[in-house]
């Protein structure tokens, strides 16, 4: 599978399951280009990454349109945006405070909107685009205990769908991925007694959305991929 002469935008590239997806495209020729927030990530990026002249990160604040907006400016005529970028938090529903709420609705579906939007303003009219979003398995199960996080999740997929719906005729494809835990190292640590061999490896969830960015994978649009490995 090969990206050569391909421009990837990748939102939170530079976090655990982000790495591993930019690694992919870059060993698949691509051109990959990150957003990021933490300045340390920037330094505990692996060589591959960090040595890559085809890698270029730019600090974006994903919730502000302005910001996406010229970022997509400075990359030029993407040909894949896979959004990555989110975050998690869960608690009792009563518990949940509005700023927790709003922060899940931020986080998790605003900037897929910003992007998505940006995206399709961005995409060669006469040529293709893919679109891969990053969903959660908890969403489709509506698990209990997360309820700000699984909501947000929900809106991405509903997002995805609608999307896919508005862009069935043209050479554009808008699927996404919905993971259980992933093997990272920030969910080794918080769960230090679990057995990590059944979680899904970043590298697996990286080959998925290569495969969905593919040429090849033309005619998969608006689906939902469940990535649940033994759990």
């Amino acid at each position: 599978m090969s990206f050569e002469q391909k421009k990837i935008v990748v939102t939170g590239g530079t976090g655990a399951v982000g790495r591993a997806v930019c690694a992919a495209f870059l060993a698949a020729g691509a051109q990959v280009y990150s957003s990021y927030v933490v300045e340390d990530e920037l330094g505990s990026l692996p060589e591959a990454l960090k040595n890559s002249n085809r890698f270029h990160t730019t600090k974006v604040d994903l919730t502000s349109e302005t910001a996406v907006a010229a970022w997509f400016a400075e990359v030029g005529q993407p040909d894949v945006v896979a959004n990555i970028a989110g975050g998690f938090a869960m608690g009792p529903f009563a518990e949940t405070s509005l700023k927790t709420w709003q922060h899940m609705q931020s986080m998790n579906l605003t900037t897929c909107f910003l992007t998505c939007r940006e995206a399709l303003r961005s995409f060669d009219p006469k040529g293709h685009g893919r679109i891969i979003n990053v969903s959660a398995f908890a969403a489709a199960g509506r698990t209990g205990g997360m309820a700000a996080y699984t909501t947000s999740k929900c809106g991405v997929i509903a997002l995805t769908e609608a999307l896919a719906e508005e862009t069935l005729s043209q050479k554009i494809t808008v699927n996404a991925v919905l993971p259980t835990i992933m093997d990272t190292p920030g969910n080794r640590a918080g769960m230090p007694d679990a057995d990590f061999g059944t979680w899904v490896p970043t590298e697996n969830v990286a080959a998925t959305i290569l495969y969905l960015a593919a040429e090849a994978s033309w005619h998969i649009t608006g689906a939902t991929i469940p990535l649940r490995g033994h759990l």
